[in-house]
């Protein structure tokens, strides 16, 4: 069994991202347990398939608790994102000797294969790190099956002028608006799928209109504005897939829209001292490398869209296109997160027996 702690502090990514491993190991003969602090909001992004699926549990935070000694927490403990686990649940597995690990945000950045799978003593108990990453000195991206092959069967792209469906699930944002007029400035209209939350507040703070759902404003002619309701994430998926251009955000969209094969632009968690804008950099350097050439322009426009520096002065959107595509198929080349996860549970827990 594999306990996985989600502590929501971002809305809906980290829920999605614990959401998806818990499938995915279950998939694989695991059963997998995520214990979520915020239930409303993991509930709104599962499908009908999730509740009944075999193998997984979805439970409150606070399940285990000090009035029930007889539940045991699981061989293998997971703290996403490395959330501080609940007293009750380190105790416990001090106790039995689970194996935890500390399962860290996704990033480019050189420094992370020589931390991956590196030991943290503490608290009396030895923790694991594990990086979700590009390379194969990390531990990769999380990837099913299903939406593999949905991936790898897009057709070839044959360029266009720009966007005509977008989806937008966005932080507070001030760039949005512009960055959108500009990557549309070559069609006749564009429909853009705001999704309620930050991203369609957002919006309505921009427009000073309320953007109820069911409204479709139309700004300067072209960019209609389609409100749009949080769906599970199956839906999620095939929405990224028929998009022209994927907004995203935070860390499950973005591996999402990454591994659909589309043009997309990465909000990022903004960070204290410009360090996500590190991150990013790192990423697009990354991407480049894994997908060349990269379109000039995209670097200014990702960057602008992060709220630093002004929008490009023209952007190749179908060079665009297939840059976005290749790196996809990269991606789509490797082992998928949970795999190389059961891997690594697995040469532990056969060292510690040994």
């Amino acid at each position: 069994m594999i306990d996985i702690y989600c502590e929501i502090i971002d809305n809906y990514g980290d829920a999605g991202f614990c959401l998806r491993l818990g499938r995915e190991l279950a998939a694989l003969g695991q059963e997998a347990r995520v214990f979520c602090t915020n239930m409303g909001t993991i509930s709104a992004i599962m499908s009908d398939e999730d509740r009944h699926r075999s193998g997984l549990s979805v439970l409150p935070w606070d399940q285990l608790s000090d009035n029930c000694p007889q539940d045991r927490v699981a061989q293998v403990v997971i703290a996403a994102f490395s959330c501080h686990l609940p007293k009750v649940v380190l105790q416990r597995a001090r106790d039995q000797g689970s194996l935890i690990i500390n399962l860290e945000y996704l990033s480019a950045e050189a420094w992370v294969e020589g931390c991956h799978g590196r030991a943290s003593p503490g608290e009396g108990i030895t923790s694991y790190f594990f990086f979700p990453g590009f390379t194969k000195a990390t531990g990769g991206l999380l990837v099913e099956q299903a939406y593999r092959e949905a991936c790898l069967g897009q057709p070839q792209i044959q360029g266009s002028a720009g966007p005509t469906l977008v989806s937008l699930f966005s932080y507070a944002n001030d760039q949005v608006l512009d960055t959108l007029l500009f990557l549309t400035q070559g069609v006749s209209h564009a429909r853009v799928l705001a999704f309620e939350g930050l991203a369609l507040d957002n919006l309505r703070r921009l427009l000073g209109h309320p953007l109820a759902i069911g409204d479709h404003p139309t700004i300067e002619g072209r960019l209609e504005i389609v409100p749009t309701r949080m769906v599970p994430q199956p839906e999620y998926d095939r929405i990224l897939l028929n998009c022209d251009l994927n907004l995203v955000r935070g860390e499950d969209s973005i591996v999402r829209a990454m591994l659909a094969g589309k043009p997309f632009l990465w909000h990022i968690y903004p960070q204290e001292g410009d360090t996500h804008i590190t991150k990013l950099k790192s990423f697009l350097s990354r991407m480049q490398e894994s997908a060349p050439p990269q379109p000039a322009g995209f670097l200014d426009l990702m960057l602008h869209y992060n709220g630093r520096g002004d929008l490009p002065t023209a952007l190749d959107y179908p060079a665009l296109q297939r840059h976005c595509q290749a790196f996809s198929r990269f991606l789509l080349g490797q082992d998928q997160l949970a795999v190389r996860l059961m891997s690594f549970i697995n040469e532990h827990l056969n060292h510690k027996m040994n």
